[in-house]
């Protein structure tokens, strides 16, 4: 239910159409965004058709054209979106350029070392730009670089999945950390915006989630070994946090109950299956009950506060 002063404003965006002069802004920036997308788009398919015919200058030479490219036109653009998008589009080229670079020379590295020093190399761009959306890209360069990493050098023994959903946990709570700190104490990247704590936020509660549901549910089949105690109380501190945190975003609160109701559905699911087995299976008549009342009281706790949108 919205509040009668969100209703009232609603009521009036959409009664109202915007101006000419809000349409023409609105439809040169899609235009910038698409065109920049399409040159982007322009270099990977010559590459794709052209490749088996070029020789080893030609690649890089193409490529490192569209990296002085785009920054020379970062530097004479005028306006801010403009210089944002051609940095952008500049930072995207970085990876084929290193692609085309390990494979040319045959370097052996692995690729989440490519993809780290993708993001290494972006990241002073992002910085230059202070655009949230190549900020964004960075950051899930970085999430692929943990992933890989996990995957290839299995650091801490054993299979990957069962540390890695808390490497990554680990890594988007300190993007997280960051952003909150950025945002708050400076105005660096601009008006504040939601998305990018909620993406972060999501980065950090999911990851975890299924090894900590599966190791509930049944830890002696599901042989994650500490790795799924340890993400059962990353799942639970990561809910508590968002919920004292960010007390009136609606979203933040609805994750947080989505992550605690799985966690308390697969803890009671352990507990009558166990008992289910030895003869009580009217149980799961009243855990299907308990998992009605968890809902009902999650979504009258996400409805409590209105806000603002």
């Amino acid at each position: 239910m919205l509040s009668d002063e969100a209703y009232a404003r609603a009521v009036r965006l959409t009664s109202s159409p915007p101006s000419r002069a809000e349409a023409a802004g609105l439809a040169s920036r899609v235009a910038l965004i698409f065109g920049g997308a399409l040159c982007l788009s322009g270099v990977v398919f010559f590459f794709a058709h052209n490749w088996a015919g070029m020789s080893r200058w030609q690649k890089f030479g193409v490529l490192e054209l569209g990296v002085l490219g785009f920054a020379a036109a970062a530097w004479v653009a005028t306006g801010q979106l403009n210089r944002q998008v051609a940095l952008t589009l500049c930072a995207a080229t970085l990876g084929p350029l290193l692609a085309v670079y390990g494979q040319t020379y045959q370097t052996g590295a692995d690729p989440y070392e490519l993809f780290l020093s993708w993001a290494l190399l972006a990241a002073p761009l992002a910085a230059l730009s202070r655009f949230v959306p190549l900020w964004a890209g960075v950051w899930l360069l970085l999430d692929l670089t943990a992933s890989l990493w996990c995957e290839q050098l299995q650091p801490f023994g054993g299979a990957p999945w069962r540390y890695e959903p808390l490497v990554l946990a680990a890594l988007n709570l300190a993007g997280l950390a960051a952003c909150e700190w950025v945002s708050r104490r400076t105005r660096w990247l601009g008006p504040t915006r939601r998305w990018p704590r909620r993406a972060l936020a999501l980065g950090v509660v999911l990851p975890p989630l299924p090894l900590a549901c599966g190791w509930l549910i049944d830890h002696w089949f599901f042989t994650a070994g500490p790795w799924g105690a340890q993400a059962c109380v990353a799942s639970a501190v990561a809910c508590a946090g968002l919920a004292l945190l960010y007390p009136r975003d609606r979203f933040m609160r609805t994750t947080a109950a989505f992550a605690g109701v799985a966690l308390l559905t697969s803890l009671s699911t352990h507990w009558v299956w166990a008992a289910a087995d030895r003869g009580a299976t009217w149980l799961w008549l009243l855990h299907g009950l308990f998992v009605v009342v968890e809902l009902t009281l999650c979504i009258g706790w996400v409805r409590r506060v209105e806000v603002k949108s």
